[in-house]
């Protein structure tokens, strides 16, 4: 988590933060509990891309979910099912709301 807080900290403030990753089957919570819970602490949009619970080498499988949290901890996109073999696309934007989430946020102005 202190990873990503750093980047979405001063000097750096990044806005959006992608995740390309390849976990294994037995970790759908990575997707489904720790995406959208470090997009809302950070108030960030956080993109995690995984295979697809299809064989690939050596007889391995991934989780899937891949899917796009935004700043208050909501899926924007996805996550998509285990065996989805898809493009996930989705429309990211600053909404008021999501802005005055941010400013009302203190401890990331306060690290």
């Amino acid at each position: 988590p202190e990873m990503v807080r750093l980047l979405a900290c001063q000097p750096h403030r990044v806005e959006l933060l992608l995740v390309p990753t390849a976990l294994p089957y037995t970790e759908p919570n990575a997707a489904t509990k720790i995406v959208p819970a470090r997009a809302m602490e950070n108030r960030i949009f956080v993109m995690y891309c995984n295979y697809p619970c299809v064989e690939r080498v050596d007889a391995e499988f991934f989780c899937g979910h891949s899917c796009v949290a935004g700043p208050d901890g909501n899926f924007v996109a996805g996550p998509c099912d285990w065996a989805d073999e898809k493009l996930l696309t989705c429309e990211l934007s600053w909404t008021e709301h999501l802005r005055w989430l941010v400013a009302e946020t203190p401890y990331l102005r306060d690290r």
